[in-house]
């Protein structure tokens, strides 16, 4: 179970804080559902009171000749007992009359009449206990004469508030405490195999020890058998590293030099991943529905409260209106055009499902209802199955005490879950993320305490057994193996100082074992994509939304960081390889860290739009460097042959972390604000700089030297013809569809369409949530010959007949569908695509350089031909267009760089059918 319990505490933190910041959402959704109520029944109540002081006005009567003006004040009090005073207020903001009376607690808030007067009817503001809504009377000329200010108080929104989450945490611990068990169950399933293993590991060390316990041997001891070439067993290891010490300590010293550890095996270490990933999803999924319920549940508990007082407040409305005309003997049959009203107070009012208004008899003399909407009202409605019912009220219409008439309002049963469809949509993105965010973390966890120290004591037992103690492995990881690292570095420290004596020369001792793995660079590389991409959400917008010149529009700015953006990652290209060569990978990532959270902090403090796309550039500018960099770590860590699973596993982390940052950034966006969402950013790319700083480590992460290069140029020469059909039919292709489709044209065929800022932010984070969940396929791609090409050339043509249904289907889902088939054709077309062009490129840098450059240039030609056919109204035609620039670039990659039979036969003479 060593496994299972270095992984267990991570994922099961990450599933507890999916309930947390579910029950956060809301409570923060239901703060502004009421509050939003509160004001809009405020607004129109303010109105509705300062009716009769506006007919004053109008002809001429100061306010304070107004009669029962008390009595005025004093019944509009009471239609809430939330209203804490109504003050009516004269011109220059003096107090004409207050309920209750002495009530005068808002001086400073009655000057709102006179603050703007000739702008705005109405002025509002908060309290430190609640909220004010005024309105400005105005006479005949238009001069504001006084103002009707109404005081509210938040002290019962604030007590549901904090009744509401005392329920939630109650429900939440409960749910939390019940994951416990299948959270345990789930990983153990999804690492039974790395399970086993590891209980092997542990059952050969325990049994090691026990043996050299009960049958210790003598280090004069000369009948050792020498060591078998590639023992499997870790046990059989640990014995043959025992009796190389022995022969070691009765024999010469040990040869100096170098070793550097190899990596462990890739599919010990990735396989679980998948296995996680899937069991987890479920685990989380099914909590979230579930925990759904109760929050729909308490969530409608306490808005209900809220929803009657509207109800009661729209039909005494109505009821006042209509017995103003009653009073003057007119029946209630005989009353017309009630229906445009009634119509016009549903429309104000969405959580009103209908209204009615019948005489005494039952019959219906006016009648408004909303439309059943296609989804939600027909079929299966979760609010059912929990018991939400409608609020319904039934005021009497009276006329001298006869009862003559009712006014029936009847709440949206729907309206709560429909207010909540928005939470439980954040919350599953964000459980994704938190999710992706998570196992990465747990990987990270075992890799750091288990993967890799036992990696690195296998290494030492295997250089020991061949009789070299030259090295020594940090004492760290489960304590078994510390053990073992505790007893044979002793060993490689004895032999040391025995043979420093012997020789008569200075004491030298065994350096540290250095080792270098491709996983080394998974947290950090996915830290650091994840606070470069906080603002992908929400950039535009906050561009469009910064102070800019005059020439320049609003659509422009918001797209001005997002060019300048690419232009300099394609400035970059070109030299970020090298300079990765030059200065180290580890030391290249770590100087990217301290710029880029200065330019995030300069993008949060300014508000001026160029300001903000130079902070944007800067970003590029050494985002290009980091990813580079790492990515050059990791095939250096793998060696040459590490075929397309370091390349996949690259572009997972990439899409992982800027899918993450996306989603967490537009949260925080929109609950908290934009500065707070770019500066959680600069905690990211901290993060990822201490982590790279302890594991990216070892021999991947120095400097490469010109004469090994030059030598290895030498060797292996660029297939120009093929490269240059994989760059040109399959590289730029892609960039063009991502910059010009996912970028551009799906936002704003969304935004035609009516839909909102985080409904669009969802569907185009299909794409990436696409290439995350396929990364994992395609792991393997390229190691046969010819299953690079086929990946590709599938990979390319799923996403031209995606592009090709996005020019005949409208609808938001195939939208969706659409965009998600893109971002599954470019995850199987882009791991086989840089291994095939790793393959052509030779031993070369250049071409891979030259690769970047266009892949850079081909976003930016997308986003240039995009936004010229939106200028002609042509982009309709943009799906069309680049499903055929595809189809092209695929004959073209197949006629370049795909050999044929005779050629293929040619360089592999010796292979049979």
């Amino acid at each position: 179970m060593l496994m299972l319990r270095r992984i267990f505490p991570a994922i099961y933190a990450i599933g507890s804080s999916v309930i947390v910041v579910f029950i956060a959402l809301a409570v923060l959704q239901f703060n502004q559902i009421r509050s939003e109520l509160e004001r809009e029944k405020i607004s129109v109540l303010v109105d509705r009171i300062a009716q009769p002081f506006e007919a004053a006005a109008l002809i001429g009567l100061p306010l304070s000749t107004v009669r029962n003006t008390d009595a005025l004040l004093e019944r509009a009090r009471q239609l809430d007992p939330a209203i804490y005073a109504v003050h009516l207020l004269g011109k220059d903001g003096a107090l004409l009359a207050s309920v209750p009376a002495g009530a005068d607690n808002a001086a400073a808030i009655r000057r709102g009449v006179v603050a703007s007067p000739g702008i705005l009817r109405s002025w509002s503001g908060e309290t430190e206990a609640g909220f004010y809504s005024g309105v400005r009377i105005r006479d005949a000329q238009g001069r504001t004469v006084g103002g009707v200010l109404v005081i509210y108080s938040g002290q019962g929104s604030q007590t549901q508030s904090w009744a509401m989450v005392g329920q939630l945490l109650v429900g939440g611990l409960g749910f939390v405490l019940a994951m416990m068990p299948v959270i345990w169950f789930a990983l153990r399933w999804s690492l039974q195999r790395s399970i086993a293993e590891y209980d092997a590991v542990e059952g050969e060390i325990h049994a090691f020890e026990r043996g050299s316990w009960r049958n210790p041997r003598p280090p004069e001891h000369e009948n050792d058998p020498e060591p078998a070439a590639g023992n499997a067993t870790l046990g059989g290891l640990l014995s043959e590293a025992e009796a190389g010490y022995r022969r070691a300590v009765s024999g010469t010293g040990a040869p100096t030099g170098r070793t550097i550890a190899s990596a462990p095996q890739p599919r010990a270490r990735q396989a679980p991943r998948g296995r996680i990933v899937a069991a987890m999803t479920a685990v989380i999924a099914a909590a979230v529905l579930l925990f759904s319920f109760l929050i729909l549940a308490v969530f409608d508990r306490a808005v209900e409260p809220e929803l009657e007082s509207r109800t009661t407040l729209i039909g005494a409305l109505i009821r006042s209106e209509m017995q103003r005309t009653l009073e003057l003997g007119i029946p209630i049959s005989a009353l017309r055009g009630l229906t445009p009203y009634v119509e016009q107070v549903l429309r104000d009012f969405p959580e009103v499902a209908r209204i009615a208004i019948v005489n005494h008899d039952g019959m219906v003399i006016a009648e408004a209802a909303t439309e059943a909407p296609a989804r939600g009202r027909s079929g299966f409605a979760v609010g059912q199955v929990i018991g939400i019912h409608a609020s319904a009220t039934e005021l009497p219409v009276l006329v001298r005490s006869d009862v003559v008439g009712a006014i029936r309002v009847r709440g949206d049963p729907l309206f709560v879950e429909i207010r909540l469809r928005d939470v439980l949509l954040d919350v599953a993105v964000l459980a994704m993320a938190m999710l992706l965010i998570g196992v990465e973390i747990a990987i990270a966890m075992a890799f750091a305490t288990v993967w890799k120290p036992h990696a690195l004591l296998v290494q030492l037992l295997s250089e020991q057994r061949q009789g070299r103690f030259v090295h020594v492995i940090e004492e760290r990881g489960p304590v078994a193996i510390r053990r073992l690292a505790t007893r044979f570095n002793d060993h490689a420290r004895e032999i040391a100082e025995r043979g420093s004596a012997r020789d008569g020369a200075g004491l030298r001792s065994p350096s540290c074992l250095e080792s270098s793995d491709p996983g080394d660079m998974r947290l950090p590389l996915f830290l650091f994509v994840f606070g470069s991409e906080i603002t992908a959400s929400f950039l535009p917008v906050f561009a469009s939304a910064a102070s800019r010149p005059a020439w320049l529009s609003a659509e422009a700015a918001a797209a001005a960081p997002l060019i300048l953006y690419l232009i300099c990652l394609a400035a970059l290209s070109p030299f970020a390889g090298r300079l990765s060569s030059s200065l180290g990978t580890t030391r290249l990532f770590l100087l990217c860290i301290p710029p880029v959270i200065a330019a995030l902090v300069w993008m949060a403090l300014t508000q001026d739009i160029a300001q903000i796309a130079l902070a944007r550039g800067l970003i590029a500018l050494f985002y290009a460097l980091a990813t580079t960099s790492a990515q050059q770590y990791a095939l250096r860590a793998d060696g040459p042959a590490s075929g397309g699973n370091t390349t996949s596993i690259f572009f997972g982390l990439v899409f992982g972390g800027a899918f993450c940052g996306s989603i967490v950034g537009g949260i925080v966006a929109d609950r908290f604000g934009y500065p707070v969402a770019i500066l959680s950013g600069t905690i990211c790319i901290l993060a990822a700089g201490v982590a790279a700083f302890h594991s990216m480590r070892g021999p991947a992460s120095g400097s490469l030297s010109l004469s090994a290069s030059t030598e290895t140029t030498a060797r292996l020469a660029t297939d120009v013809r093929r490269f240059s059909g994989v760059f040109i039919g399959l590289a730029m292709p892609l960039s063009i569809v991502t910059a010009a489709i996912i970028w551009y044209f799906i936002p704003l065929r969304l935004v035609e369409e009516g839909l909102r800022q985080a409904d669009i932010a969802r569907v185009v984070m299909t794409y990436y949530l696409a290439a995350i969940l396929a990364g994992p396929l395609v792991t393997a791609a390229g190691e046969k010959p010819m299953k690079a090409e086929a990946l590709a050339v599938s990979g390319a043509l799923l996403a031209g007949a995606a592009l090709l249904s996005l020019s005949f289907l409208e609808e938001v889902w195939a939208t969706a569908l659409g965009v998600a088939l893109v971002g599954i054709g470019h995850t199987l077309l882009r791991s086989p695509m840089y291994l095939l062009a790793v393959r052509f490129a030779g031993s070369s840098n250049r071409p891979m350089t030259l690769l970047r450059l266009f892949e850079r240039l081909g976003a930016i030609a997308g986003l240039v031909l995009a936004a010229a056919l939106n200028g002609i109204d042509s982009m309709a035609r943009l799906p069309v267009l680049l499903a055929t620039v595809v189809a092209a670039g695929v004959v073209l990659f197949l006629l370049f760089a795909v050999p044929l039979n005779q050629n293929r036969e040619a360089q592999a003479p010796c292979s049979t059918k």
